[in-house]
């Protein structure tokens, strides 16, 4: 195990090469990192193209092909000491060769990933439920001008932002690492449970029920000893989008945010070509540690600042530009929403008092 370190991928890798000695077996199969840095250079790829027999062979815990992961450690002080970059002209390429789940392009757990590069998962022979890149507790997501992150298969997501990592039991787990705060205030600042994600390259999924940007505050069950580890304000959940999003699927969404605050910005651009598809939507979510809070929950916040493309509706349920089912989640936009025969710019619950704003 490897721990501090920083690794520069200046050549390719494919994970699915087992000659000994090789730069991609050491790679994948000597080599586990925590609390580094892993920087692919212009001109190289990394390759997980893996089915379910290699995947055992290079880990018998691994369910999925996953392009690179890398957590903090107990060493880790703050977030910038864990990360993935990926320089423009490099290549992230995840694809599961059998049937499963797909696959992950890029995991950090308390870190950064920036990608100028390209990002591509289930692109060769899909699967479901993939995912591009994946970030959890704290860590700053960036898709850079130049990054693009392409995702196949149905139920898949571009970039999917979590408070919390969840394990295999699909239970949330609350960590602090190497970081010195006591209070929440503290672990607030050194940005334990935040969620950050900016795209401002491209985003693409052409799968069916698939979502281009998911950021989720999934920190609202920690109570008791974990209390600390509750965010309870949409200002610690942030997804916001500079660039381009294209959903071509049908029932797709181009950002979909729980408890927190999605932005299309004067840049973006979502569009959403797929019938039954929504460009942004936003949701509350509540749990048991918000027993004793008024409200109960954490709502949303959508705000349009850029530009909404909606292809003509063809089926009974319209294409939506802005979505809430929350009558306490915010919808707001500045932006211009183009909306095609039969669909819907702004549509969801409401109650008086709440704000659908358009703003000059």
């Amino acid at each position: 195990m490897l721990d501090g370190a920083t690794i520069n991928v200046d050549g390719n890798i494919d994970k699915s090469d087992t000659t000994v000695g090789s730069d991609s077996e050491v790679f994948t199969r000597r080599i586990q990192l925590q609390n580094s840095i892993i920087n692919v250079l212009s001109g190289n790829t990394v390759k997980a193209h893996l089915n379910s027999t290699e995947l055992t062979s290079i880990n018998p815990n691994l369910t999925v092909p996953v392009g690179l992961d890398v957590s903090a450690s107990g060493n880790s002080k703050n977030n910038t000491t864990t990360a993935i970059n990926v320089q423009n002209g490099a290549t992230i390429t995840v694809d599961r060769t059998d049937s499963g789940n797909g696959g992950v392009g890029a995991y950090v757990n308390y870190g950064k990933v920036h990608n100028e590069g390209k990002i591509e998962v289930e692109k060769t022979t899909p699967n479901d439920h993939a995912v591009g890149i994946y970030a959890t507790n704290g860590t700053e997501v960036n898709n850079d001008t130049t990054g693009t992150v392409k995702v196949g298969g149905k139920d898949s997501i571009g970039i999917l932002g979590l408070s919390y990592r969840i394990d295999s039991k699909n239970n949330v787990v609350y960590e602090k690492f190497g970081t010195t705060g006591t209070t929440k205030p503290a672990l607030i600042s050194d940005k334990i449970g935040l969620v950050d994600v900016k795209n401002s390259g491209k985003i693409t999924l052409d799968g069916d029920n698939s979502l281009g940007i998911y950021a989720k505050n999934n920190s609202l069950d920690a109570a008791g000893t974990n209390a600390d580890y509750l965010r309870d304000s949409i200002t610690y959940t942030n997804a916001a989008n500079d660039g381009e999003i294209t959903m071509t699927g049908k029932n797709a969404i181009g950002m979909i945010v729980e408890g927190g605050i999605a932005t299309n910005d004067t840049k973006g651009k979502i569009t959403i070509s797929g019938q039954e598809g929504v460009a942004m939507y936003g949701t509350a979510i509540t749990g048991a540690g918000m027993a004793g809070h008024t409200p109960g929950k954490i709502h949303s916040e959508l705000n349009n600042k850029g530009t909404i493309d909606l292809a003509d509706t063809t089926t009974s349920t319209p294409i939506i530009g802005m979505f809430t089912n929350d009558a306490d989640t915010d919808i707001l936009t500045s932006g211009t929403i183009n909306v095609g025969k039969k669909s819907y710019g702004i549509y969801g619950a409401f109650k008086q008092g709440r704000d659908v704003k358009w703003v000059q």
